[in-house]
């Protein structure tokens, strides 16, 4: 039978040496089966959402390590948006997920996570583009195994609503 192996998922506070810290850590756990990295992206306060610069960081630290990382917090809606609850710009777990697939430097990545244009984003059958840049299917199976495992989000109603609302479910 197929034996269940318990994934830790280890998640660093944004600060000052965050950069480091998040680097030193990879480099430890390179390798390491079964230990993988976790990013809040949301919060109840400004303060608490990275920037989207931290967070094309932390993408980037986890692929040069090949550690991949789930996502959990503020990821309601599917793209950057603004929020009045917490006065402050939220991301869209689309510009995430897409962004985390695709290979970008990090300006790019930077780019695709401040994008609030759903227009940017086509969607068919075998193939997602942002702008120039396109995912194939196989290419998302591959980035779900070894970069993005998940994302989670406090709403299970608001993302489907909004991915119907705008035709993609």
């Amino acid at each position: 039978g197929t034996e269940l192996k318990p994934a830790i998922y280890l998640e660093t506070p944004f600060r000052e040496n965050w950069g480091t810290v998040l680097h030193d850590l990879g480099v430890s756990l390179s390798g390491n089966q079964g230990i993988y990295f976790k990013v809040r992206t949301g919060g109840v306060e400004a303060s608490m959402i990275p920037s989207s610069e931290n967070l094309a960081e932390f993408i980037a630290i986890s692929k040069t390590h090949r550690i991949p990382f789930k996502a959990t917090a503020g990821l309601h809606h599917p793209f950057r948006h603004y929020s009045a609850s917490v006065n402050t710009k939220m991301h869209g777990f689309l510009n995430l997920l897409i962004g985390s697939c695709l290979e970008l430097d990090k300006p790019k990545l930077v780019d695709i996570l401040n994008d609030e244009n759903s227009n940017n984003f086509e969607f068919s059958s075998n193939e997602i583009r942002w702008k120039d840049h396109k995912l194939t299917t196989e290419m998302i199976k591959i980035a779900r195994r070894d970069v993005i495992h998940s994302f989670g989000s406090c709403s299970f109603d608001e993302p489907i609503e909004d991915l119907v609302n705008l035709g993609l479910w």
